[in-house]
């Protein structure tokens, strides 16, 4: 665990969830040498050591050892089995299912992180929520209508420390010295990040949820900076337009991560407004330059890859390199016999390095769900990213001339084809997927964020 002794910077970063978009701002920020604490609201049990969160400062008030528990390692009454694969477990009892296992990421190494408990009649009465140190840490109590009640938090020797009261709001803290109540979290989080001694001259955050409501209700003065990660509707969003009022306490900038929606934005603001709000896009771990070679690399965990066998077909001067994490179907299996292909059923880790560090072009053209986080891992390796509109699972890291529909097959044939002869063309449509994703160097960056 952090602790909070260190010296403070003269910022934080506070955010709802430690989720892609937070690490990527994260990430950004700390290449500009903006290397301020990060607090992140929402606990989910797997929070990265370097990373602060008031439900976490109390449950784990010292270091701890342990690793995850594997699905198959939760206690369950005798007699109950557990049934697992590589989307989720189940508890079962007799053949009825007494709770399901939902895996922290990623799901392939089937870790658990909450487990959901049922009644008789299936729906959910409780979650027992797991940490990375293989104990629980919280259990939410549901209504029989599903309607969450509260919310208990343990430390590692199962001492109740904090409960969260949903229907009325309120939380109640016992630290092992006092029991303090608090009206809401917001007022539970102004006590953590003022007992915990965090600066908060400036705060970044990424959520007009509630890092907007703490910000927004300090009394203290300060400089913030809204960083606007999600999509908008036709209208300016309400806690936005507060925050961007002259008399608001704490001036506020706004930093528009998607392009599209920092235009669409300009679009809705008056000149005022403006002045406040730029772009600013993110810097991306790109971790090896694409060496233009003819390698495709494809993830599935199904026998369902789009238009697999025309491209394979169409396409004999490319490698095609498919991988699952299980075992393949016959279907599957037939594909070897076309000597451009080559097969990894049940891939190892190693063999995933392999891949990811020499195929230059990635297709995410497999149907269901994504494997190993391909897409992003594909972006951060250079690969030139290719899609169906039916299978596409990250269109923010695809340039969207590169997105084809299922029956415009040959349409992608052909730009394989070309580029396979035209290597100044790939170079170009690498190039292109840099300025979709909305990539920048760290040089315009820091200078945007420092204007």
């Amino acid at each position: 665990m952090v602790t909070c002794t260190e010296r403070r910077e003269s910022m934080i970063c506070l955010y709802q969830h430690y989720n892609q978009e937070s690490q990527d701002l994260h990430y950004s920020l700390n290449q500009i040498g903006v290397n301020c604490p990060v607090v992140v609201i929402e606990d989910n049990g797997f929070l990265p050591e370097h990373v602060y969160s008031p439900f976490r400062h109390y449950t784990e008030n010292k270091k701890h050892s342990g690793k995850p528990l594997y699905y198959n390692q939760l206690k369950v009454p005798d007699y109950w089995e557990i049934e697992g694969n590589q989307h989720e477990a189940k508890v079962m009892d007799l053949g009825v299912v007494r709770a399901i296992i939902r895996y922290a990421f990623p799901k392939h190494l089937r870790l658990i992180q909450t487990v959901e408990w049922l009644d008789m009649n299936g729906k959910v009465r409780s979650i027992d929520r797991y940490n990375q140190y293989g104990w629980r840490f919280a259990q939410t109590i549901f209504t029989s209508d599903t309607k969450p009640i509260n919310t208990t938090y343990y430390t590692q020797d199962e001492k109740e420390i904090l409960v969260e009261n949903h229907q009325v709001g309120t939380l109640s803290l016992n630290d092992g010295q006092h029991v303090r109540l608090f009206a809401n979290r917001i007022e539970f989080i102004h006590f953590y990040l003022k007992n915990a001694q965090f600066n908060l001259d400036k705060i970044i955050y990424n959520s007009l949820a509630e890092p907007f409501l703490v910000a927004y209700y300090l009394k203290e003065t300060g400089e913030d900076t809204l960083v606007w990660q999600e999509n908008i509707q036709n209208e300016i969003p309400g806690n936005m337009e507060i925050l961007l009022q002259k008399n608001c306490n704490r001036l506020t900038r706004v930093l528009v991560q998607n392009k599209g929606v920092y235009q669409r934005l300009n679009e809705l603001m008056n000149a005022e407004q403006k002045e406040k709000c730029q772009f600013i896009g993110n810097i991306y771990p790109i971790k090896r330059q694409n060496t233009l070679t003819p390698t495709i690399l494809i993830y599935t965990n199904s026998d369902q890859i789009e238009q697999i066998e025309p491209l394979i077909q169409s396409l004999p001067m490319y490698y095609f390199n498919i991988a699952a994490l299980t075992e393949m179907s016959s279907h599957l299996m037939a594909l070897q016999s076309y000597p451009n292909v080559h097969l990894f059923p049940n891939v190892t880790m190693a063999n995933i390095h392999k891949l990811n560090t020499t195929c230059d072009i990635y297709l995410d053209i497999n149907h269901y769900d994504e494997v190993v986080s391909a897409l992003r891992t594909a972006f951060e390796h250079n690969m030139l990213l290719f899609a169906f509109s039916n299978t596409v699972h990250h269109k923010s890291y695809i340039n969207d001339a590169l997105i084809f529909n299922p029956e415009d097959v040959h349409e992608m044939i052909a730009t394989l084809q070309h580029i396979h002869t035209n290597k100044e063309e790939m170079i170009n449509l690498l190039n292109a997927q840099y300025t979709s994703s909305d990539h920048q160097s760290s040089e315009d960056y820091h200078r945007i964020w420092e204007n």
